[in-house]
């Protein structure tokens, strides 16, 4: 991949149309990597690996900046093909079937352009597709491309989630962990996760997810993907704290408590939050797994990060709101609760999941 490239191609002024234009570059692109792609099988020794594909990475940069995502994903449509029978060439023409030609650079490409047309699934899916390439070529685990730790794609998943969610997650975040987050504290976190590449998966697309939801106009399908991304959100937190603790077998009760032994600060709270659920809300009661319970959850958490309470209490309350949210969140409630309709509510819940997620890195490094 790269990210100085030349000029986009200029279009001919006779083209006076804004579709033909754009059909004009796309076919140049495509046309100047067909000629490249030859060159490169009749030997020619480019700068770098991606170099092959400099067209294509202008393209996508031109056709982000001026508004036209869909122009670099269509010619790559167009190019698939064609480098698929470059790279048999080149493997007949030096006899060698494991030669490849790598396509980075144009993955990413794509997926950053499906990016900027909102289609994350086939955002992840081309960005995941990048990462497998660099593994192909050896160059790397392929996890840093696709989870944010690149220089290019960290522009794409996490300095946004920074820019859009540091305001409002940042107070009870640093409360709870005493942690200021930040965009490295952010790719830190999605590293940590990543040991368990699916953990880390799961995490960047729920950040993503929320994110997108927060553009207009909000309606029940901004307000179900927030939902649902707090949801994947605490089930990461599950998903962590389980694999960190092999062989121990729990639920995410018996694993936060896990976590927290021998911490009276975190255990105190955590103990007496779950204990006034269980008076308010009996274990055997009609009441325990509706709205109602969520939502007083949520009110008791956040008014007590509120009351500037020590930063190990402040954790126990973080713990006990992700276990509730946990358990509460796998039933119907999406629509009844009140952070469905509240986005702020909802937000500072999604942070004080995200900073459950640092309290269990702090726990596996024994910092709590």
């Amino acid at each position: 991949m790269s990210s100085t490239n030349p000029e986009p191609p200029l279009v001919p002024p006779e083209f006076d149309n804004a579709a033909a234009k754009l059909r004009y570059l796309q076919d140049a692109v495509v046309q100047q990597t067909q000629a490249d792609l030859a060159e490169l099988v009749k030997g020619k020794i480019f700068a770098s690996a991606d170099a092959v594909f400099g067209a294509h990475t202008t393209l996508a940069g031109f056709a982000q900046s001026h508004g036209f995502p869909s122009l670099a994903i269509d010619a790559w449509t167009d190019l698939a093909p064609k480098v698929a029978a470059a790279e048999l060439a080149l493997q007949q023409a030096r006899n060698d079937p494991k030669i490849r030609i790598h396509k980075g650079a144009p993955l990413f490409n794509v997926g950053v352009c499906h990016f900027k047309n909102g289609d994350l699934e086939n955002g992840f899916k081309f960005l995941t597709e990048t990462g497998n390439e660099d593994v192909a070529n050896g160059s790397s685990d392929g996890l840093a491309v696709r989870l944010g730790d690149h220089p290019l794609s960290r522009q794409i998943l996490i300095e946004p989630v920074v820019a859009a969610f540091a305001a409002p997650w940042s107070k009870h975040y640093l409360a709870i962990t005493g942690c200021t987050l930040d965009e490295s504290e952010l790719r830190e976190l999605v590293k940590y996760v990543a040991k368990r590449p699916m953990d880390a998966i799961q995490l960047v697309a729920a950040l993503q997810r929320f994110l997108k939801a927060k553009s207009s106009p909000q309606n029940d399908w901004t307000r179900y993907t927030r939902i649902r991304a707090l949801a994947d959100m605490v089930i990461v937190v599950e998903s962590t704290l389980r694999w960190k603790q092999q062989p121990f077998d729990g639920e995410l009760c018996e694993q936060l408590t896990e976590l927290l032994k021998g911490q009276s600060g975190y255990l105190s709270i955590f103990g007496t939050f779950n204990g006034d659920f269980g008076t308010a809300y009996p274990k055997n009661s009609p009441t325990k797994k509706t709205a109602a319970a969520v939502d007083w959850c949520v009110q008791k958490t956040i008014t007590f990060l509120n009351s500037g309470a020590a930063r190990k209490e402040n954790g126990g309350a973080a713990c006990f709101l992700t276990l509730r949210l946990r358990n509460s969140l796998l039933h119907v409630l999406e629509d009844q609760v009140n952070i469905f309709a509240d986005e702020a509510k909802c937000t500072e819940a999604f942070g004080v999941a995200l900073a459950a997620l640092r309290l269990a890195k702090l726990g596996s490094e024994g910092r709590l």
